[in-house]
């Protein structure tokens, strides 16, 4: 899920032409959407796939 130097590197200079706090790219984008769509799933999915455990309050 490693993204292509030159897209990154596109990506960033596009943000720098027109001023843009952020940027994402490739993949990055398709997980953006799918935590706003199902954020209890996403956060389940990122804590495995990265070997984080649940926070219980």
């Amino acid at each position: 899920m490693l993204e292509n130097p030159e897209d990154v590197a596109q990506a960033i200079w596009k943000a720098l032409k027109h001023q843009r706090s952020d940027v994402l790219v490739g993949t990055t984008k398709l997980s953006k959407a799918a935590y706003q769509l199902f954020p209890g799933l996403m956060k389940s999915i990122f804590r495995r796939v990265f070997g984080m455990k649940e926070r219980h309050f």
